[in-house]
């Protein structure tokens, strides 16, 4: 997407930028020609797109994401950790999916159903452990 209005920057260690009126965009790319980092100005608003060896962000303050749809994809693992609570609310359903053993642990753990039914189903046995098993009390 270039033209004669184009104009091209030379940045250190070889990378370039270039700002494309005709399409209203500025685009960076490596000494190879990939782009790194691409600014496009849409009638909707602007995109923004980054590829990048890594990417962090740090702030004092709050961060927040408000979006239309939000999607994460790790190749190696993702780790969520906090020094405070976490809440998990959502309006429609949820799943969760594990291809090998799913935890969970804490101090106290509650299931709770507030309508229909609580269903567990194993392949294998089903084990109930505990000081005392207490049903309908």
């Amino acid at each position: 997407m270039s033209d004669e209005n184009t104009t091209t920057i030379a940045l250190p260690g070889g990378r370039s930028l270039a700002i494309h009126p005709a399409d209203r965009s500025m685009r960076v790319a490596d000494p190879n020609g990939v782009i790194e980092l691409e600014i496009d100005l849409r009638d909707t608003g602007p995109v923004v797109r980054v590829r990048a060896a890594a990417l962090q962000v740090q702030t004092q303050g709050e961060l927040s994401l408000t979006c239309e749809r939000f999607e994460v994809r790790a190749r190696d693992g993702l780790r969520l950790e906090t020094d405070g609570d976490l809440g998990v609310s959502v309006s429609g359903d949820l799943g969760l999916r594990a291809a090998g053993h799913a935890h969970v642990e804490g101090k106290a753990v509650r299931v709770r159903a507030t309508r229909g039914e609580a269903h567990v189903e194993a392949h294998d046995d089903v084990r109930i452990e505990g000081q005392q098993i207490l049903l309908n009390s």
